[in-house]
C-alpha cells in the first residue's frame, strides 16, 4: 500500500458498535493500526497488531501511554489527527482517559535505505537555480515513490514586489539532492507574492498531500497583505491551486492545520493582523471564523506571526500556540484546547520573553528528553533595545513540567547560543524553519536547520540533542558535492 510521508493517513474501519452511544464512566477505545508496526501500552496490558483494528473498554478509571513501535523499514511519523482522534498529530507516546474522543491511530512511514527519509539532512539546494526567495517550502512524498520531495514557493528578496511568482516541486533523489520535476503541478505560475510558511495536510479527503501557504504580499506600508494559497491533490496525483479563497486576504505570515471544529476535517489558522480559522468542508472550501479565538487575549493587532496546532499537553485536544514580535507586542502564548471547539473558553500560559531576541519565527513542539511530557523549542531572532530587527540567532528550550502546561526555560545550560550566534553572523543571515529529526540515530530528537531561503552560500546545520535537554555544540552540514545526482 503506497503512502506518502510527513502526513499519511490509514483509514480506520471502526469495530461494531464503536460510535454507537455509551454509557458515561465507559467509552470503546477504538485502536486502528495500519501496516507498518504495531501499538503498545507502557504498562504492557495492552498491545495492538497492524491490519487490525481493536476495540477496548474505557472506564473513568482508565490511564495508559500508549506507545507506536514502526517494524524495521519503518518510521512513526505522529498519531493521525481529527477531532475523534487521541493526540491528533502528536509526536511521541499518547496518554489515553476516558474522553469524548475515541480512536487512536498511529501513522507509519516507509524507511527506504539508510537516507531515505533521512536524506533531509543533507537539504544540498546548490543545483537548484536561486530564483527567488524560497521561505515558503515543505518536504513531503508528493509522488508516491517512498523518498521526501520538495514543494516550495518563489517569493521576492526584497519584499516590496506585487509580482506573483512561481511554483517548483523537486523530486527527492534518496541521496540528499533533488531534480526539478513541475509536470506534478497544474500549473507552475500559479504562485504567490511574498509566500512565507507553507503546511501539508490532507484538506480534500483523498488521503495525498495537500499544500497550504501563508501569504504576506507586499512587505512595507500599508502592508495590503495578499491571499492564501493552497494546492489540492488530483486524481493524476499532480497539485492544482484552488479556486475561491482569493477573498481570504492578509498579511499571512504563518499557517497551522488541524480539526479545530471537530467535523473529522483538516482546517487552518493564519496568522495575520486579524488572526483567524479558517474552516474546511472536508473538500478544501474554507470559510473564515474568529468565534473560535477567545476573547480575554488580544488577538488583533498583537504582533502575532508564527502558529502552531499541536496536543502540547497530550490531553487529546489541539491547542494554539501563537507568537510574534514580542519585544513591543503581546507575548508567546499558548491557548489550551478543550472539549468544545475551538478556544472561546481557554486558558493560557504566557510563555518567558527573552531581551534581544524579541521576535519568534518558528515554534516547534517536541519531547526532546525522552520524559513523556512535550518541550517546546522557539526560534528566535534578534530585536530592540539591544539588537537590531532581525540580527542574529537565538534558540530557546523550554522544557515541559508535571502538569504538562507549564515551562521552564533552560536555555541556559541546554543550547550553545554563542556558537549559534556566531554561525548566523558568519552565514549573514537568520534562521527560518526549523526541522525536528534523529540526524545521528541516536534515538533523540535533533535540530536540522534549514537556511536555503538565503542562496546557495547559506548552509543547512544541525544541533545536536545527547537525550537529556541538553544540545552538544554545533554542527555545520556540509554536503559532499559528489551526492549530486
Amino acid at each position: 500500500m503506497e503512502r506518502w510521508a510527513i502526513f499519511t493517513v490509514a483509514i480506520a474501519w471502526l469495530v461494531p458498535g464503536a460510535l454507537q452511544q455509551e454509557p458515561s464512566a465507559c467509552r470503546t477505545l477504538v485502536v486502528s493500526v495500519p501496516e507498518g508496526g504495531s501499538v503498545r501500552s507502557l504498562s504492557n496490558l495492552h498491545f495492538y497488531s497492524q491490519g487490525v483494528t481493536h476495540g477496548l473498554q474505557v472506564d473513568e478509571g482508565f490511564h495508559e501511554v500508549f506507545v507506536p513501535q514502526p517494524d524495521v523499514g519503518y518510521r512513526f511519523n505522529s498519531w493521525k489527527q481529527s477531532g475523534a482522534h487521541f493526540c491528533g498529530g502528536q509526536i511521541g507516546n499518547c496518554t489515553v482517559t476516558l474522553s469524548p474522543r475515541f480512536l487512536l491511530e498511529p501513522v507509519f512511514d516507509r524507511e527506504v535505505g539508510a537516507l531515505g527519509y533521512r536524506g533531509i539532512r543533507k537539504l544540498d539546494y546548490r543545483d537548484m537555480a536561486v530564483d527567488g526567495l524560497f521561505f515558503a517550502q515543505a518536504h513531503a512524498d508528493f509522488n508516491g515513490d517512498g523518498i521526501l520531495d520538495l514543494f516550495r514557493v518563489a517569493g521576492d528578496a526584497s519584499g516590496r514586489s506585487f509580482e506573483h511568482r512561481h511554483v517548483e516541486m523537486w523530486i527527492g533523489s534518496g541521496e540528499g539532492a533533488y531534480f526539478r520535476d513541475d509536470l506534478l503541478l497544474v500549473d507552475p505560475t500559479a504562485g504567490g507574492i511574498n509566500p512565507r510558511k507553507v503546511v501539508v495536510a490532507d484538506f480534500n479527503g483523498d488521503d495525498k498531500a495537500d499544500v497550504i501557504v501563508a501569504d504576506h504580499g507586499y512587505d512595507a506600508e500599508p502592508f495590503p497583505g495578499a491571499p492564501v494559497l493552497l494546492y489540492l491533490s488530483t486524481a493524476d496525483g499532480r497539485l492544482e491551486k484552488a479556486q475561491g479563497l482569493d477573498h481570504i486576504v492578509g498579511f499571512h505570515h504563518g499557517v497551522a492545520a488541524g480539526d479545530i471544529d471537530g467535523d473529522g476535517d483538516t482546517d487552518a489558522f493564519v496568522t495575520d493582523f486579524i488572526p483567524k480559522f479558517l474552516l474546511n468542508d472536508g473538500q478544501g472550501n474554507m470559510v473564515q471564523n474568529r468565534t473560535y479565538l477567545p476573547t480575554q487575549y488580544p488577538m488583533e493587532h498583537a504582533g502575532y506571526y508564527t502558529s502552531e496546532m499541536v496536543d502540547v499537553d497530550r490531553d487529546g485536544h489541539l491547542d494554539l500556540l501563537v507568537a510574534g514580535h514580542e519585544f513591543d507586542s503581546e507575548p508567546a502564548i499558548v491557548l489550551w484546547g478543550t472539549q468544545e471547539p475551538g478556544f472561546t473558553r481557554s486558558e493560557a500560559s504566557v510563555l518567558p520573553k527573552v531581551v534581544d531576541f524579541g521576535i519568534i519565527v518558528d515554534i516547534d513542539v517536541a519531547d526532546f528528553d525522552g520524559d513523556n511530557i512535550n518541550d517546546l523549542l522557539l526560534n528566535r531572532v534578534g530585536s530592540g533595545p539591544g539588537r537590531d530587527f532581525y540580527d542574529g540567532a537565538y534558540f530557546q528550550l523550554l522544557k515541559g513540567q508535571e502538569d504538562r502546561r507549564t515551562f521552564a526555560d533552560i536555555t541556559a545550560s541546554s543550547v550553545d547560543n554563542e556558537g549559534l550566534l556566531t554561525l548566523s553572523e558568519e552565514q549573514g543571515s537568520w534562521f527560518v524553519w526549523l526541522i525536528l529529526q534523529d540526524w545521528d540515530s541516536d534515538g533523540n530528537l535533533d535540530i536540522l536547520v534549514d537556511n536555503q531561503p538565503h542562496g546557495p552560500g547559506g548552509e543547512s546545520f544541525v544541533v545536536l540533542n545527547n537525550g537529556v535537554s541538553l544540545f552538544s555544540p554545533l554542527t555545520v552540514v556540509r554536503p559532499a558535492k559528489d551526492t549530486i545526482d
